[in-house]
């Protein structure tokens, strides 16, 4: 990569500014406990002497995390009416939300056209990142419960969880035997450009392991759940919905949509090992161990943003990401594609 694209140094204080107080406001939101999590904490001691969920290690918030949802329960699970049979099938309230997901999703997987989404270089690859947010935008359109929520508070988890979702969704396409992402193009997806994994190692430049975080972070993903569009789609709605984003209105509301993801994530595995409820509960722990590594390694891709001359980057994403401090949280172009649910 050609040091034209790299920041001066007082280019990246200002930058760094605005994302280093975000990331503040994030990391104060998710180290406080709320109630429900000190009583889960609770129960995690006195559950701790007779059953072992899992032989590998996980971290304390992994364990709070799956606590949370076999003891506070969502709506879905209070309501009578949508109670779970005892075959572990999905009732229709559930099988509702996760076909939301996949009618959704279909944004996603539109092909592209070989002309402009050839990425032969990090800064291409980085512009390419602008499609993909557009289609995520697109995507949490198709989401009920996202329409719902405020303006303010759809902007601030589109903003935060764009990194995050793009990651993710790269996983899926990734091929470890040619070290490569395949990326379907023509009117019918049937074709397939790659984009070689390498490109990643021009982050070098920048001072940032990307190329290696990456590559541990997918190979340390099961194929059995990287290649299952079910898990991902669950897993893509649990980062969407994150009260931890900064800039957050309605904290609580945006909490109980991710509970319910994270309950019918743990009721697929359920179904998907038929009863064997100790494999189903130790791959939801390694599933949300995923998700933690995803959000680590998304702070080293923001990093790849930060480091880059905007000059050289696709106006979105300056913004999403809040590469600019001159650019308010709620500008137009950002608020023109978010603020109607029924434009393309």
């Amino acid at each position: 990569m050609e040091k034209s694209f790299i920041q001066s140094e007082e280019q990246k204080l200002e930058k760094r500014r605005k994302i280093q107080l975000n990331r503040d406001k994030s990391n104060a939101s998710s180290s406080s406990l709320t109630s429900a999590d000190q009583l889960n904490q609770s129960l995690s001691e006195e559950s701790s002497s007779t059953s072992t969920v899992c032989e590998s290690a996980i971290n304390d918030s992994c364990i709070q995390i799956a606590l949370q949802t076999e003891f506070h329960p969502t709506s879905l699970e209070n309501n009578p009416k949508t109670e779970t049979n005892s075959t572990n099938e999905f009732n229709s309230k559930e099988m509702s939300r996760i076909q939301e997901l996949f009618v959704a999703s279909m944004f996603l997987e539109e092909p592209l056209d070989p002309k402009t989404s050839n990425p032969s270089n990090l800064i291409s690859l980085i512009n390419l990142t602008d499609l993909a947010v557009k289609r995520i935008i697109k995507m949490t359109r198709g989401i009920v419960a996202f329409n719902s929520l405020c303006q303010e508070d759809r902007i601030a988890l589109l903003k935060g969880g764009c990194s995050e979702l793009m990651m993710l969704r790269s996983i899926k396409n990734f091929d470890a035997d040619k070290n490569s992402w395949r990326l379907p193009t023509g009117c019918d997806g049937s074709k397939e450009l790659t984009c070689d994994m390498k490109v990643l190692k021009e982050a070098s430049l920048l001072g940032l392991k990307l190329y290696k975080e990456y590559q541990k972070f997918v190979l340390s993903f099961n194929p059995k759940w990287r290649w299952n569009e079910t898990i991902i789609l669950l897993l893509s709605a649990i980062i969407i919905f994150s009260p931890q984003r900064a800039n957050i209105v309605h904290k609580n509301v945006i909490k109980l949509e991710q509970e319910t993801y994270y309950y019918l994530l743990k009721r697929y595995l359920e179904n998907f090992y038929k009863g064997r409820r100790c494999e189903a509960r130790s791959a939801f722990l390694s599933l949300i161990e995923r998700l933690q590594d995803l959000h680590r390694l998304s702070e080293t891709h923001l990093q790849v943003y930060l480091e880059v001359d905007q000059n050289y980057m696709e106006p979105l994403l300056i913004e999403i990401f809040d590469l600019n401090p001159k650019i308010k949280n709620n500008s137009k172009i950002f608020t023109d594609l978010t603020s109607s649910s029924n434009s393309n």
